[in-house]
């Protein structure tokens, strides 16, 4: 993996991986453990994502984001004729010892 940056956001300077989004692909890379050439790919469809989501209005964004993500690919797996086995994967491959990351605070 290559060196870290320094990178300046709006809660100081932090060292991450010099790949766009740079802060959360280090999270995917140094939390989860996602080699970067994937971690790259994703975070780049969740930064498409979240500016599609953010730009909608409440009422569209609780209808998507009421979808769990393992749903929602396979829905999209199904209609687009692609891979739909996502939650079957979710339910086999649970690591309940491993929390990445926490809503409170």
């Amino acid at each position: 993996m290559k060196d870290k940056i320094e990178v300046l956001n709006r809660k100081g300077i932090q060292e991450c991986y010099d790949m766009k989004p740079r802060i959360f692909n280090t999270w995917l890379i140094d939390e989860l453990g996602i080699p970067g050439t994937r971690a790259q790919k994703l975070g780049e469809a969740i930064d498409q994502l979240h500016s599609a989501i953010a730009l909608m209005d409440p009422d569209y964004q609780k209808r998507i984001l009421g979808i769990p993500l393992a749903d929602l690919l396979n829905k999209f797996g199904d209609l687009e004729d692609l891979r739909r086995d996502f939650k079957q994967t979710l339910n086999t491959h649970v690591n309940e010892d491993r929390v990445l990351f926490s809503t409170k605070g």
